[in-house]
């Protein structure tokens, strides 16, 4: 069944039975989200997180990054999921970035940088 079906990144009311790894509530209080695969994008280096300790390669030797393209496309919401690896020391770090593309007020309620199952 569709409805069963583990995401990578789960929402809140939609995809699996799991504690939701983030919510947002739009402009009518609703909390569903609809996140659909957009693409993707490969690049040297990792970006630094603003206001935030992190991980960065400025200048694209130690560390790729792949990052995965999500999108609602009622609440005009985009999820970008970064996936870095540094393989000189065997290190995969996550972070996850929400972008407001509407006129709309978004709040977003609850945000992890990953979902994990042990």
């Amino acid at each position: 069944q569709q409805s069963m079906i583990q995401n990578e990144y789960s929402s809140y009311g939609k995809g699996d039975f799991r504690h939701p790894a983030f919510q947002v509530q739009g402009m009518n209080g609703s909390r569903i989200t609809t996140l659909k695969y957009q693409g993707f994008e490969l690049e040297k280096g990792k970006n630094r997180l603003n206001s935030l300790p992190s991980t960065f390669d400025d200048i694209g030797q130690c560390a790729e990054t792949l990052t995965i393209i999500l999108t609602d496309s009622i609440l005009d919401l985009t999820v970008r999921l970064n996936y870095t690896i540094f393989p000189e020391y065997n290190v995969l770090v996550r972070n996850t970035e929400f972008l407001n593309n509407s006129n709309n007020k978004l709040t977003l309620l609850k945000a992890m940088s990953l979902q994990l199952d042990l």
